[in-house]
């Protein structure tokens, strides 16, 4: 999988604050937005077309192997140590380490240059006056002498080849349009649009091969059905997967019917129908997902505003899809907003702004990428206003976006281990932002928000309306309310006034103090390693040794209580004066909430652990609560 990539034939294009060796670092599923006529579309189709030779990029696993080779054998040596000509210099060792974008063919040339480096020094031949290549054919010979085999490193230029590309245009869809089998017309007018040269030859005349438009699903579900065992097993597996991930759990089953050119499809116990009779919107979905899942390979996918059609909310899942059930990298092109967010609890996702700028004299046009992840002014740009936002059919209020990233762990693993059945497949077809979704109250400025009409018409000094600004809501606080205001005035009390079951205080001082106790001290040694402190007098040991239900505290936050799990003697609360703190801020609770928070839903998200009584009860109010608000 790529890290970076550039191609020669983007000579209209620059990277914002690179004026040399521009570069686009990417991940998984790389997002391009920008407005219309931006210049997005056209950088996805010159990076789709570019041929090996324009193409430079830095890969992962390549520059994981190159640097894992260099450190066992080159532990130490100097940028300007040279060996005979032809072979590699020590600035060079460094480019490859770093992962400096190469051209495809400047990466095989270091690679054999390596190899014929560790050739040379097999034979005994290496003569030069730097000790660190010298010291290399020691080594060599040593294992040799010594009766060990010596086998030379695997031909890294070997896996340099560039995946196979595919590009979905944005013209797409299962409809027939006077069709043979021998005629794509989408394909026709995608080559014929996009890939003629200025005197209408075709550069790349591209087939069905490399461009996807969804006109040849009626044949790559034959071949698979009609093919080996494995095939057939990919096909079962991918219906399967369509249900769960967008027909709310319920089977699916494609058929391509005998002596017509369109697929049948079957969702649950229904009749079947051709396919042209679901929505546009699920259409598009079975387009995009049955050609990235019925690929053997990993492979480079170009993909063309996949939310034609789509509800914000299955564009998600379609993202989340693309995440978690393919080995593919993606390049997709988008005006929606609802894919953004995905970088913030993410690694694997990034998001490129493309903008065009005019000369002043109108003569030529440039375009510029910049790195946009967490930046609102590709909100504006995309025109998302707050009447963007009236979507799902239920609201979680939380208090902020520690809470939001723990609950979307929770819910996630809460479904993983629930047994199998009605229920289950019911849950796991709820969508984020389309059954549910989650508000930040932010703390004090909950007291401002009214969850019933009836309090808001009695009152003197009437407060915000949330039942008029959203969807049915359920509010999950810290225990830590229940201290706010006396008598009929308490805060826990006037909202259990207004929301009844709807309202779930914790029984702990914070969400974070119901984490699975494994997951806090996993994380607590995580930060512990990373803090910039004295840690002399600190045995981090004792994290080790906290009993379980230790954190399950109703008064103190898990800050203090991990404070005074290193040291038994502190004084007081986590606010005590003259005592250094290592995970506790004056209050109590976890210093860098937001950064401890991130290390945990890793963990989470990246490891085997178990649901603890508190999460169940939790999940299982929150799930209840989805279920009311979308019934059948």
């Amino acid at each position: 999988m790529f890290e970076k990539i550039w191609s020669t034939n983007l000579s209209t294009y620059s990277v914002e604050g690179r004026t040399e060796d521009p570069e686009i670092r990417l991940a998984k599923l790389n997002l391009f937005v920008g407005a219309n006529n931006s210049g997005k579309s056209r950088l996805l189709r010159l990076l789709f077309t570019s041929n090996r030779n324009d193409i430079k990029y830095s890969e992962r696993i390549l520059r994981e192997g190159m640097t894992d080779l260099i450190n066992k054998w080159f532990p130490t040596y100097s940028q300007d140590a040279t060996v005979a000509p032809n072979v590699i210099t020590g600035r060079e060792l460094d480019d490859l380490k770093a992962g400096k974008i190469f051209f495809g063919q400047d990466y095989a040339a270091q690679a054999n240059r390596i190899s014929d480096l560790f050739h040379i020094c097999e034979r005994g031949e290496l003569r030069t006056a730097s000790p660190i290549f010298n010291s290399l054919q020691k080594k060599i010979e040593d294992l040799v002498n010594s009766g060990h085999a010596f086998s030379l490193p695997d031909d890294i230029s070997e896996k340099l080849s560039i995946p196979k590309r595919t590009y979905l245009p944005i013209l797409r869809g299962l409809r027939p349009v006077n069709m043979s089998a021998e005629n794509d017309p989408y394909l026709e007018r995608t080559n014929k649009d996009y890939f003629l040269d200025t005197k209408g030859t075709l550069v790349y005349e591209l087939t069905s091969q490399d461009v996807y438009t969804g006109a040849s699903l009626y044949k790559l579900l034959s071949t698979h059905l009609l093919g080996k065992p494995e095939q057939r097993e990919r096909i079962r597996r991918y219906e399967n997967l369509l249900g769960k991930f967008f027909f709310g759990g319920q089977q699916v089953t494609l058929i391509p019917e005998y002596e017509k050119d369109t697929i049948a499809v079957q969702i649950g116990g229904f009749e079947q129908r051709p396919i042209f009779d679901l929505g546009d919107g699920l259409q598009q979905i079975i387009v995009v997902t049955s050609v990235v899942f019925l690929q053997d390979t990993p492979q480079m996918f170009f993909i063309e505003e996949p939310e034609q059609c789509l509800h914000p909310g299955l564009l998600r899942t379609l993202a989340l899809f693309f995440l978690r059930e393919t080995e593919h990298q993606y390049f997709i092109t988008t005006h929606s907003n609802h894919l953004l967010d995905l970088t913030e609890t993410n690694d694997s996702v990034t998001v490129h702004q493309v903008k065009k700028h005019v000369l002043p004299d109108g003569s030529s046009e440039r375009f510029v990428i910049r790195d946009a992840a967490n930046d609102r002014e590709v909100l504006n740009e995309l025109g998302v206003h707050p009447s963007s936002v009236y979507l799902a059919n239920s609201t979680i209020w939380v208090e902020g976006i520690t809470d939001r990233f723990y609950l979307g762990a929770f819910m996630q693993r809460y479904l993983h281990q629930m047994d199998d059945g009605a229920l289950k497949i019911r849950y796991s077809g709820f969508m984020e932002n389309f059954h549910y979704t989650f508000v930040e109250y932010q703390g004090g400025t909950l007291g401002h928000w009214v969850f019933d009409d009836a309090d808001i018409s009695s009152a003197d000094d009437a407060g915000l309306s949330a039942i008029k600004l959203c969807a049915e809501a359920i509010l999950i606080c810290d225990g830590d309310i229940r201290t706010k205001g006396q008598g009929e005035f308490n805060r826990a009390v006037v909202l259990e006034r207004q929301l009844g079951e709807r309202l779930i205080v914790l029984a702990e001082k914070e969400l974070e103090n119901i984490l699975p106790h494994e997951i806090i001290i996993r994380t607590a040694l995580d930060v512990f390693s990373n803090r910039r402190i004295d840690k002399s007098s600190y045995d981090e040991s004792k994290l080790n040794s906290i009993p379980a239900g230790y954190f399950l505290d109703p008064n103190e936050g898990i800050g203090y209580l991990l404070d005074k799990g290193l040291d038994e003697n502190l004084p007081g609360k986590g606010s005590a004066e003259g005592t250094i703190r290592v995970f506790a801020d004056t209050s109590g609770t976890i210093r860098e909430k937001v950064e401890f928070c991130r290390k945990a839903v890793h963990i989470m998200n990246t490891t085997d652990w178990e649901l603890n009584d508190p999460i169940k009860t939790l999940c299982e109010k929150i799930f209840a609560h989805i279920d009311r608000a979308n019934p059948i």
